[in-house]
């Protein structure tokens, strides 16, 4: 007789937020991955040269902000003036916004 009992097996997990979706370790991204059902997601955490904890994978910003450089060579004041999602365009399949102005902050 199958059991009646739920056994979960795996945790689903969202990498740096609803990241195929909006722009990664976002809020944009932690909110769509919640609102898509994820229990959990997970983020990076670095420290810019002036001591402060910033959510960005890469050692460096060239890959997800419109700058370049090591993050841990940059202050607050610089990484908060970047852009982090004007790049992002969003797949035709995604539960994001999608265009290129979709995530122009």
């Amino acid at each position: 007789m199958p059991s009646t009992k739920k056994n979960k097996i795996f945790t689903l997990i969202a990498h740096r937020g609803a990241s195929y979706d909006a722009p990664e370790n976002t809020f944009e991204a932690f909110d769509l991955a919640l609102e898509l059902g994820f229990d959990n997601f997970e983020t990076d955490v670095q420290l810019t040269s002036d001591g402060r904890a910033v959510l960005v994978h890469d050692d460096t910003l060239d890959r997800t902000t419109d700058s370049t450089g090591l993050v841990s060579e940059s202050t607050i004041a610089r990484i908060k003036s970047l852009n982090a999602g004007l790049w992002f365009e969003g797949p035709e399949d995604s539960a994001g916004v999608h265009g290129p102005l979709a995530y122009p902050e």
